[in-house]
């Protein structure tokens, strides 16, 4: 099971984000910086889980997908050990 980040750019800038966290909750993912969340996922990559995510958003947003094996943060606003 590997680490990914998400990462959402709203296109033009708005405040709701709404569906797509619903989404990634479901996943079990947590937020760790405004728009951006964590999360442990069987994926075999990360094109999958962007497939999985991407009806949740506008045609013009942009969602970013990476998988991880090396992290630190700073004052983010979850623990990333705790993911």
């Amino acid at each position: 099971m590997g680490l990914y980040f998400v990462q959402y750019e709203p296109h033009p800038p708005r405040r709701d984000v709404q569906p797509l966290s619903d989404a990634l909750e479901e996943l079990g993912a947590k937020r760790i910086l405004d728009r951006t969340w964590a999360l442990r996922y069987n994926s075999l990559s990360c094109e999958m889980l962007l497939d999985h995510l991407s009806y949740r958003i506008d045609v013009k947003d942009r969602l970013l997908v990476f998988k991880v094996s090396d992290w630190a943060a700073c004052n983010a606003l979850t623990r990333l050990n705790a993911i």
